[in-house]
Protein backbone atom coordinates (compact mmCIF):
# COMPACT_ATOMS: atom_id res chain seq x y z
CA UNK A 1 0.00 0.00 0.00
CA UNK A 2 1.58 3.62 -0.82
CA UNK A 3 2.08 5.51 2.40
CA UNK A 4 3.93 8.27 3.25
CA UNK A 5 5.06 8.57 6.83
CA UNK A 6 5.14 11.93 8.25
CA UNK A 7 7.33 12.42 10.65
CA UNK A 8 7.45 13.80 14.46
CA UNK A 9 9.94 16.19 13.16
CA UNK A 10 7.97 17.29 10.07
CA UNK A 11 4.69 17.90 12.47
CA UNK A 12 6.59 20.20 15.18
CA UNK A 13 7.60 22.11 12.11
CA UNK A 14 3.50 23.23 11.25
CA UNK A 15 2.38 22.88 14.90
CA UNK A 16 5.57 24.24 16.97
CA UNK A 17 4.30 22.21 20.63
CA UNK A 18 3.46 19.49 18.70
CA UNK A 19 7.11 17.76 18.49
CA UNK A 20 5.74 14.67 20.42
CA UNK A 21 3.13 13.61 17.70
CA UNK A 22 3.61 9.69 16.80
CA UNK A 23 4.22 9.13 13.19
CA UNK A 24 1.81 9.95 11.11
CA UNK A 25 1.08 7.27 7.70
CA UNK A 26 -0.92 9.05 5.04
CA UNK A 27 -2.34 7.05 2.37
CA UNK A 28 -2.00 8.39 -1.27
CA UNK A 29 -2.90 6.83 -4.98
CA UNK A 30 -0.94 8.20 -8.31
CA UNK A 31 -2.68 8.40 -11.66
CA UNK A 32 -1.24 8.95 -14.97
CA UNK A 33 2.42 10.11 -16.25
CA UNK A 34 3.85 13.66 -16.99
CA UNK A 35 6.10 15.99 -16.23
CA UNK A 36 2.89 18.33 -15.00
CA UNK A 37 2.57 17.28 -11.39
CA UNK A 38 -0.94 17.77 -9.45
CA UNK A 39 -1.32 17.57 -5.88
CA UNK A 40 -5.15 17.26 -5.35
CA UNK A 41 -6.34 17.90 -1.47
CA UNK A 42 -9.72 16.27 -0.87
CA UNK A 43 -12.14 18.30 2.07
CA UNK A 44 -13.62 17.78 5.44
CA UNK A 45 -14.57 14.01 5.71
CA UNK A 46 -13.54 12.90 2.46
CA UNK A 47 -11.37 10.55 0.65
CA UNK A 48 -9.12 10.42 -2.39
CA UNK A 49 -11.70 8.33 -3.80
CA UNK A 50 -13.47 11.87 -4.36
CA UNK A 51 -11.67 13.22 -6.92
CA UNK A 52 -12.67 10.38 -9.50
CA UNK A 53 -14.11 12.96 -11.94
CA UNK A 54 -11.07 15.02 -12.00
CA UNK A 55 -8.18 12.87 -11.93
CA UNK A 56 -10.39 10.89 -15.05
CA UNK A 57 -10.35 14.63 -16.66
CA UNK A 58 -6.64 15.84 -15.85
CA UNK A 59 -5.13 12.22 -17.16
CA UNK A 60 -7.82 10.31 -18.32
CA UNK A 61 -6.60 7.46 -16.08
CA UNK A 62 -8.84 5.14 -13.95
CA UNK A 63 -6.75 2.74 -12.06
CA UNK A 64 -3.63 4.10 -10.32
CA UNK A 65 0.05 4.43 -10.94
CA UNK A 66 1.22 0.71 -9.73
CA UNK A 67 2.98 0.93 -6.50
CA UNK A 68 5.93 -0.25 -7.63
CA UNK A 69 6.60 2.00 -10.18
CA UNK A 70 9.36 4.98 -9.34
CA UNK A 71 7.49 8.20 -7.71
CA UNK A 72 7.67 10.80 -10.59
CA UNK A 73 9.02 8.05 -13.27
CA UNK A 74 7.45 10.58 -16.78
CA UNK A 75 7.44 7.05 -18.62
CA UNK A 76 8.65 9.90 -21.47
CA UNK A 77 5.18 11.61 -21.38
CA UNK A 78 6.43 15.13 -21.04
CA UNK A 79 2.92 16.68 -22.03
CA UNK A 80 1.03 14.60 -19.57
CA UNK A 81 -0.34 15.01 -16.53
CA UNK A 82 0.55 12.70 -12.95
CA UNK A 83 -1.96 13.58 -10.10
CA UNK A 84 -1.73 12.33 -6.61
CA UNK A 85 -4.74 12.36 -4.30
CA UNK A 86 -4.75 11.55 -0.89
CA UNK A 87 -6.53 10.62 2.25
CA UNK A 88 -6.04 13.74 4.67
CA UNK A 89 -5.05 12.64 8.33
CA UNK A 90 -8.48 11.11 10.69
CA UNK A 91 -10.15 10.21 7.51
CA UNK A 92 -9.73 6.91 5.14
CA UNK A 93 -6.69 4.69 5.36
CA UNK A 94 -4.49 7.68 6.98
CA UNK A 95 -3.54 7.46 10.39
CA UNK A 96 -6.06 9.15 12.89
CA UNK A 97 -4.22 11.26 15.61
CA UNK A 98 -6.43 11.12 18.75
CA UNK A 99 -5.51 14.66 20.08
CA UNK A 100 -8.10 17.11 18.49
CA UNK A 101 -4.24 19.44 18.43
CA UNK A 102 -2.67 17.39 16.28
CA UNK A 103 -5.23 18.92 13.43
CA UNK A 104 -4.63 22.28 12.07
CA UNK A 105 -4.45 23.29 8.65
CA UNK A 106 -0.81 23.94 8.79
CA UNK A 107 0.00 20.82 10.49
CA UNK A 108 -1.97 19.31 7.19
CA UNK A 109 -0.53 21.49 4.78
CA UNK A 110 2.87 20.29 6.35
CA UNK A 111 1.71 17.07 5.81
CA UNK A 112 1.00 17.69 1.74
CA UNK A 113 4.38 19.25 1.42
CA UNK A 114 5.97 15.83 2.77
CA UNK A 115 4.18 13.70 0.21
CA UNK A 116 5.54 16.11 -2.43
CA UNK A 117 9.10 15.12 -0.85
CA UNK A 118 7.94 11.34 -1.00
CA UNK A 119 7.07 11.47 -4.51
CA UNK A 120 10.44 14.02 -5.45
CA UNK A 121 7.83 16.63 -6.63
CA UNK A 122 9.94 19.91 -6.40
CA UNK A 123 6.85 21.54 -7.53
CA UNK A 124 2.82 20.85 -8.54
CA UNK A 125 -0.27 22.63 -9.04
CA UNK A 126 -2.10 22.59 -5.76
CA UNK A 127 -6.09 22.02 -5.76
CA UNK A 128 -8.26 21.88 -3.05
CA UNK A 129 -11.83 21.29 -2.28
CA UNK A 130 -13.43 22.56 0.67
CA UNK A 131 -11.40 22.38 3.92
CA UNK A 132 -8.72 21.19 1.45
CA UNK A 133 -8.84 24.45 -0.27
CA UNK A 134 -7.88 26.04 3.31
CA UNK A 135 -5.05 23.28 3.42
CA UNK A 136 -4.16 24.06 -0.24
CA UNK A 137 -4.04 28.19 0.68
CA UNK A 138 -2.34 27.58 3.85
CA UNK A 139 0.68 25.29 1.64
CA UNK A 140 0.78 28.18 -0.87
CA UNK A 141 1.48 30.56 2.10
CA UNK A 142 3.74 28.14 4.00
CA UNK A 143 5.99 27.11 0.69
CA UNK A 144 5.17 29.63 -2.57
CA UNK A 145 8.24 28.36 -4.48
CA UNK A 146 6.68 25.04 -4.00
CA UNK A 147 3.54 26.13 -5.72
CA UNK A 148 3.49 26.06 -9.80
CA UNK A 149 -0.68 27.19 -9.30
CA UNK A 150 -3.58 27.26 -6.88
CA UNK A 151 -7.48 26.10 -7.10
CA UNK A 152 -9.26 26.81 -4.41
CA UNK A 153 -12.93 24.19 -4.92
CA UNK A 154 -15.94 25.54 -2.66
CA UNK A 155 -13.51 27.55 -0.24
CA UNK A 156 -13.96 29.54 2.81
CA UNK A 157 -11.54 31.53 4.82
CA UNK A 158 -12.70 29.44 7.65
CA UNK A 159 -14.13 29.69 11.08
CA UNK A 160 -16.87 31.50 11.42
CA UNK A 161 -17.11 31.20 7.63
CA UNK A 162 -17.41 27.69 7.78
CA UNK A 163 -20.92 28.34 9.05
CA UNK A 164 -23.45 27.46 6.83
CA UNK A 165 -26.62 29.35 5.28
CA UNK A 166 -27.96 27.39 8.56
CA UNK A 167 -26.90 29.77 10.68
CA UNK A 168 -28.98 31.52 13.16
CA UNK A 169 -28.24 34.98 12.55
CA UNK A 170 -28.80 38.39 13.50
CA UNK A 171 -29.14 40.55 10.81
CA UNK A 172 -30.61 42.97 8.33
CA UNK A 173 -33.68 41.08 6.28
CA UNK A 174 -32.91 39.13 3.62
CA UNK A 175 -35.54 37.81 1.02
CA UNK A 176 -35.57 34.01 1.17
CA UNK A 177 -35.47 33.83 4.73
CA UNK A 178 -37.94 33.47 7.16
CA UNK A 179 -37.65 36.95 9.31
CA UNK A 180 -39.07 37.87 12.04
CA UNK A 181 -38.95 40.80 14.62
CA UNK A 182 -38.45 40.95 18.22
CA UNK A 183 -38.03 43.75 20.96
CA UNK A 184 -35.05 42.58 22.58
CA UNK A 185 -34.40 43.32 26.40
CA UNK A 186 -31.27 41.13 27.21
CA UNK A 187 -30.00 37.61 24.94
CA UNK A 188 -27.66 35.34 27.10
CA UNK A 189 -25.58 32.30 26.93
CA UNK A 190 -27.78 30.16 28.51
CA UNK A 191 -30.44 30.53 25.96
CA UNK A 192 -28.46 29.25 23.33
CA UNK A 193 -27.16 26.82 25.54
CA UNK A 194 -30.16 25.48 26.49
CA UNK A 195 -31.76 25.06 22.49
CA UNK A 196 -28.28 23.37 21.35
CA UNK A 197 -28.05 21.07 24.10
CA UNK A 198 -31.99 20.16 23.72
CA UNK A 199 -31.31 20.14 20.12
CA UNK A 200 -27.69 17.95 19.56
CA UNK A 201 -27.02 17.15 22.96
CA UNK A 202 -24.55 17.95 25.49
CA UNK A 203 -21.30 15.65 24.61
CA UNK A 204 -20.24 17.11 21.13
CA UNK A 205 -21.88 20.42 21.45
CA UNK A 206 -20.87 22.15 24.56
CA UNK A 207 -17.63 19.88 25.72
CA UNK A 208 -14.82 22.77 26.56
CA UNK A 209 -12.87 24.24 23.90
CA UNK A 210 -15.64 22.33 20.65
CA UNK A 211 -17.02 25.05 18.32
CA UNK A 212 -20.16 25.10 20.06
CA UNK A 213 -18.44 26.73 23.27
CA UNK A 214 -17.15 29.29 21.63
CA UNK A 215 -20.26 30.28 19.63
CA UNK A 216 -22.24 30.12 22.73
CA UNK A 217 -19.35 32.86 24.04
CA UNK A 218 -20.37 34.90 20.18
CA UNK A 219 -23.64 35.17 21.83
CA UNK A 220 -24.66 37.62 24.17
CA UNK A 221 -25.68 41.03 23.99
CA UNK A 222 -27.62 44.02 25.82
CA UNK A 223 -29.41 46.86 25.26
CA UNK A 224 -32.64 47.56 24.20
CA UNK A 225 -33.18 47.77 20.19
CA UNK A 226 -34.58 46.16 17.52
CA UNK A 227 -33.70 43.20 15.40
CA UNK A 228 -34.13 40.47 13.19
CA UNK A 229 -33.95 37.19 13.83
CA UNK A 230 -33.17 35.11 10.50
CA UNK A 231 -33.56 31.23 10.40
CA UNK A 232 -33.20 29.30 7.48
CA UNK A 233 -34.67 25.88 9.54
CA UNK A 234 -34.67 23.38 6.70
CA UNK A 235 -30.54 23.45 6.68
CA UNK A 236 -30.85 23.94 10.76
CA UNK A 237 -32.40 20.34 10.64
CA UNK A 238 -29.75 19.15 8.23
CA UNK A 239 -27.11 19.91 10.80
CA UNK A 240 -28.70 18.64 13.41
CA UNK A 241 -29.60 15.23 11.67
CA UNK A 242 -25.99 15.27 10.59
CA UNK A 243 -24.63 15.43 14.17
CA UNK A 244 -27.00 12.46 15.02
CA UNK A 245 -26.45 10.45 12.13
CA UNK A 246 -24.83 6.90 13.09
CA UNK A 247 -25.39 4.57 9.78
CA UNK A 248 -24.15 4.89 6.41
CA UNK A 249 -27.91 4.93 5.37
CA UNK A 250 -28.31 8.00 7.57
CA UNK A 251 -25.16 9.33 6.39
CA UNK A 252 -26.18 9.11 2.61
CA UNK A 253 -29.48 10.98 2.96
CA UNK A 254 -27.73 13.88 4.07
CA UNK A 255 -24.32 14.14 2.41
CA UNK A 256 -26.90 14.23 -0.72
CA UNK A 257 -28.82 16.85 0.40
CA UNK A 258 -25.58 19.12 1.24
CA UNK A 259 -23.55 18.07 -1.42
CA UNK A 260 -26.10 18.55 -4.71
CA UNK A 261 -28.39 20.60 -5.97
CA UNK A 262 -31.96 19.22 -5.86
CA UNK A 263 -32.56 19.75 -9.87
CA UNK A 264 -29.02 17.52 -10.02
CA UNK A 265 -30.28 15.01 -7.73
CA UNK A 266 -34.36 14.56 -9.56
CA UNK A 267 -32.25 13.76 -13.02
CA UNK A 268 -33.44 11.18 -14.62
CA UNK A 269 -30.72 8.44 -14.93
CA UNK A 270 -32.25 5.32 -16.85
CA UNK A 271 -35.21 4.10 -15.17
CA UNK A 272 -34.18 5.52 -11.69
CA UNK A 273 -33.04 9.28 -10.57
CA UNK A 274 -29.47 10.21 -9.88
CA UNK A 275 -30.51 10.51 -6.06
CA UNK A 276 -31.05 7.07 -6.10
CA UNK A 277 -27.81 6.09 -7.90
CA UNK A 278 -26.00 7.99 -6.13
CA UNK A 279 -27.65 7.16 -2.82
CA UNK A 280 -26.46 3.26 -2.98
CA UNK A 281 -23.07 4.36 -4.22
CA UNK A 282 -22.96 6.39 -0.99
CA UNK A 283 -23.87 3.83 1.75
CA UNK A 284 -21.41 1.59 -0.20
CA UNK A 285 -18.93 3.12 -0.03
CA UNK A 286 -19.39 4.32 3.66
CA UNK A 287 -20.21 0.75 4.51
CA UNK A 288 -16.70 -0.50 2.85
CA UNK A 289 -14.14 2.22 4.34
CA UNK A 290 -16.28 2.75 7.53
CA UNK A 291 -17.99 6.30 8.85
CA UNK A 292 -15.04 8.41 10.21
CA UNK A 293 -14.46 7.78 13.67
CA UNK A 294 -14.93 10.39 16.31
CA UNK A 295 -11.34 11.25 16.85
CA UNK A 296 -11.27 12.01 13.01
CA UNK A 297 -14.66 14.03 12.66
CA UNK A 298 -13.58 16.34 15.98
CA UNK A 299 -9.76 16.75 14.64
CA UNK A 300 -10.70 17.85 11.26
CA UNK A 301 -13.62 20.31 12.61
CA UNK A 302 -11.07 22.05 14.85
CA UNK A 303 -8.80 22.45 11.54
CA UNK A 304 -11.69 23.83 9.92
CA UNK A 305 -13.34 26.44 12.93
CA UNK A 306 -9.18 27.56 13.55
CA UNK A 307 -7.73 28.44 10.52
CA UNK A 308 -7.47 31.53 9.04
CA UNK A 309 -4.61 33.20 6.38
CA UNK A 310 -2.94 36.46 7.79
CA UNK A 311 -2.60 39.11 5.45
CA UNK A 312 0.64 38.62 5.58
CA UNK A 313 -0.24 35.29 4.00
CA UNK A 314 -2.70 36.25 1.93
CA UNK A 315 -0.34 38.82 0.63
CA UNK A 316 2.66 36.22 -0.17
CA UNK A 317 -0.07 34.07 -2.30
CA UNK A 318 -1.19 37.15 -3.93
CA UNK A 319 1.90 38.10 -4.74
CA UNK A 320 4.01 34.65 -5.39
CA UNK A 321 3.34 34.85 -9.16
CA UNK A 322 1.21 31.60 -9.82
CA UNK A 323 -2.18 31.69 -11.11
CA UNK A 324 -5.26 31.20 -8.48
CA UNK A 325 -8.24 29.95 -9.80
CA UNK A 326 -11.42 30.56 -7.32
CA UNK A 327 -14.55 27.63 -8.53
CA UNK A 328 -17.58 27.83 -6.50
CA UNK A 329 -21.24 26.58 -6.78
CA UNK A 330 -23.79 28.95 -6.73
CA UNK A 331 -26.21 26.76 -4.93
CA UNK A 332 -23.80 25.55 -1.86
CA UNK A 333 -24.99 25.99 1.45
CA UNK A 334 -22.12 24.36 3.19
CA UNK A 335 -19.20 26.96 1.96
CA UNK A 336 -20.84 30.63 1.26
CA UNK A 337 -20.73 32.31 -2.21
CA UNK A 338 -19.99 35.68 -0.40
CA UNK A 339 -16.32 33.96 1.31
CA UNK A 340 -15.21 32.62 -2.02
CA UNK A 341 -16.22 36.19 -3.83
CA UNK A 342 -14.18 37.87 -0.74
CA UNK A 343 -11.54 35.31 -1.22
CA UNK A 344 -11.05 36.38 -4.89
CA UNK A 345 -10.87 39.99 -4.60
CA UNK A 346 -7.89 39.86 -1.77
CA UNK A 347 -6.15 37.91 -4.00
CA UNK A 348 -6.23 40.25 -7.08
CA UNK A 349 -4.30 40.54 -9.31
CA UNK A 350 -3.77 36.88 -9.07
CA UNK A 351 -7.00 35.11 -8.80
CA UNK A 352 -9.70 34.65 -11.36
CA UNK A 353 -13.32 33.23 -10.04
CA UNK A 354 -15.25 31.01 -11.90
CA UNK A 355 -19.03 30.58 -10.52
CA UNK A 356 -20.98 27.81 -11.49
CA UNK A 357 -24.87 25.95 -11.39
CA UNK A 358 -24.32 23.54 -8.34
CA UNK A 359 -23.79 22.89 -4.88
CA UNK A 360 -20.54 22.15 -2.48
CA UNK A 361 -19.66 19.10 -5.26
CA UNK A 362 -19.57 21.05 -7.96
CA UNK A 363 -16.61 19.44 -8.73
CA UNK A 364 -19.07 16.00 -8.86
CA UNK A 365 -22.22 17.99 -10.82
CA UNK A 366 -20.29 19.82 -13.51
CA UNK A 367 -17.23 18.10 -13.93
CA UNK A 368 -16.44 18.91 -17.43
CA UNK A 369 -16.74 23.06 -16.91
CA UNK A 370 -14.27 22.10 -13.74
CA UNK A 371 -11.80 20.24 -15.34
CA UNK A 372 -11.47 22.36 -18.48
CA UNK A 373 -11.14 25.34 -15.93
CA UNK A 374 -7.91 23.77 -14.09
CA UNK A 375 -6.34 22.39 -17.10
CA UNK A 376 -6.94 26.34 -18.84
CA UNK A 377 -4.84 27.12 -15.36
CA UNK A 378 -2.19 24.57 -15.85
CA UNK A 379 -1.87 25.36 -19.78
CA UNK A 380 -1.60 29.55 -18.82
CA UNK A 381 0.78 28.94 -15.97
CA UNK A 382 3.42 27.68 -18.69
CA UNK A 383 2.70 30.01 -21.12
CA UNK A 384 3.45 33.80 -20.83
CA UNK A 385 0.30 34.90 -19.64
CA UNK A 386 0.51 38.14 -17.19
CA UNK A 387 -1.03 37.89 -13.59
CA UNK A 388 -3.86 40.93 -14.87
CA UNK A 389 -4.40 39.24 -17.86
CA UNK A 390 -5.46 36.10 -16.22
CA UNK A 391 -7.72 37.32 -13.80
CA UNK A 392 -11.27 38.23 -14.73
CA UNK A 393 -11.69 40.66 -11.57
CA UNK A 394 -12.59 44.12 -11.99
CA UNK A 395 -10.01 46.72 -10.45
CA UNK A 396 -10.14 47.94 -6.94
CA UNK A 397 -11.01 51.43 -6.60
CA UNK A 398 -10.55 53.21 -3.18
CA UNK A 399 -10.44 50.14 -1.74
CA UNK A 400 -13.84 49.14 -2.25
CA UNK A 401 -15.13 45.88 -3.89
CA UNK A 402 -16.60 46.12 -7.14
CA UNK A 403 -17.93 42.44 -7.62
CA UNK A 404 -21.60 43.06 -9.08
CA UNK A 405 -23.39 40.63 -7.31
CA UNK A 406 -22.48 41.76 -3.74
CA UNK A 407 -24.93 39.62 -1.16
CA UNK A 408 -23.41 40.66 2.63
CA UNK A 409 -20.67 42.41 4.00
CA UNK A 410 -19.33 42.21 7.39
CA UNK A 411 -20.88 45.50 8.38
CA UNK A 412 -24.04 44.47 7.73
CA UNK A 413 -23.75 41.26 9.65
CA UNK A 414 -23.99 41.92 13.64
CA UNK A 415 -23.57 38.18 14.84
CA UNK A 416 -23.27 34.58 13.12
CA UNK A 417 -24.34 31.64 14.74
CA UNK A 418 -24.17 27.95 14.16
CA UNK A 419 -25.27 24.86 15.43
CA UNK A 420 -21.46 23.55 14.09
CA UNK A 421 -20.67 22.84 10.58
CA UNK A 422 -22.58 19.89 8.82
CA UNK A 423 -19.86 19.05 6.19
CA UNK A 424 -17.04 19.84 4.59
CA UNK A 425 -16.50 16.95 2.37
Amino acid sequence: MPYCVVTAAAAAVAGGAHAQEEEVRIFYQRYGHGATKVLLIIGFAGTYESWGPQVKGLTGAIEPVDEEAPAGDDSGAAEGVEVCCFDNRGMGRSSVPEQKSQYTTAIMAKDALELMDHLGWRKAHVFGHSMGSMIASKLAAMAPDRVASLALLNTTGGGYQCIPKCAVAFCNSFSGFWTAYYRVEKINRNMIRNWLESTIGNDFVMRKGSMGEALVGRFEFSGTRWTSLMVDWHTISLACRFLRARTPEQRAILDLEVHYTKEYLEEAVGSSTRRQMLYQEYVKGLSSGGMQSRHGFEGQLNACWTHKLSTKELDRIRLAGFFVLIIHGRDDVIAQLYYARRLAEKLQPAAKLVELHGGHLVSHERPAEVNMSLMEMIKASKSNTDLEEWSNLPKKSGGTSLLANRILDDSDMNLVLSVSEMVMA
